[in-house]
């Protein structure tokens, strides 16, 4: 989860004794699109919050706009840069329990898709565990 928050403008006591001070904020990105769905900015605090995810990794130029009760308004922009986590590979065809007659080789191969990972640049590196060490780890072998 990503949360920003602006800090609240120092105004002295008496200015707000003798005036209400509120300001609205508003934010866009370029060519005054809205903020990703992921993200959301809270008009009245000031504060951006959101979770982005992998397809959101990248750079983000948001315009931030403070608006005044008289309709008078100030504004800045800033970069929001997202960082790609890593994420853990996912296991998409569950592989079913094999079968092999004793004194008779063995071979499976698993279907390419049975494992994926969200990290378009990850490639995946495959091992084998032997569970309880019944077979000798040198007579199998991942081709």
């Amino acid at each position: 989860m990503f949360t920003l928050v602006l800090p609240l403008m120092k105004v002295p006591l008496m200015t707000l004794i003798w005036k209400i001070y509120l300001l609205i904020y508003t934010a866009t990105i370029d060519n005054d699109n809205p903020l990703p769905h992921w993200l959301s900015l809270d008009a009245i605090t000031g504060e951006f919050s959101g979770r982005p995810g992998n397809n959101d990794v990248g750079l983000i130029q948001i315009n931030l706009i403070a608006t005044d009760k008289s309709f008078t308004s100030a504004s800045d922009s800033f970069v929001l840069t997202v960082i790609n986590a890593n994420d853990s590979p996912r296991v998409v065809q569950p592989i079913p329990n094999q079968t092999v007659f004793e004194e008779t080789s063995f071979l499976f191969t698993f279907d390419e898709n049975t494992f994926t990972d969200d990290d378009i640049f990850d490639s995946l590196t495959y091992t084998m565990a032997i569970e309880n060490y019944q077979i000798p780890p040198n007579k199998m072998q991942i081709v």
